[in-house]
């Protein structure tokens, strides 16, 4: 799924990329896939999202594939009630995806 409306709060020239949307048994797990070439997977901790590599994917997507996942609960992500934000859970999602 691509091109949800992007949130009221999220500023756009900081973070101008187009939203893409992975299906987990927990929700919608937002992501980010800019350039192409040798692909670059950048994975975000516990507490953060992918907006803390939107200068890295601006600069490296010219020459690769810039793949930035949210995890459940972060950033564009689903936040669904209940979630466990163990990061095995987290792992078990990325996993998934990739």
């Amino acid at each position: 799924m691509a091109g949800l409306p992007s949130p009221g709060w999220l500023n756009k020239g900081e973070y101008p990329f187009q939203a893409h949307y992975f299906k987990t048994s927990a929700g919608e797990m937002h992501y980010v896939d800019e350039g192409s070439g040798k692909p670059i997977v950048f994975v975000h901790g516990n507490p953060s999202w992918s907006f803390q590599f939107r200068k890295a994917i601006s600069s490296l997507s010219h020459d690769h594939r810039c793949i930035a996942p949210d995890h459940i609960g972060f950033g564009l992500s689903d936040k669904p009630a209940g979630w466990s934000y163990l990061p095995e859970d987290h792992a078990h999602n990325l996993e998934g995806f990739l």
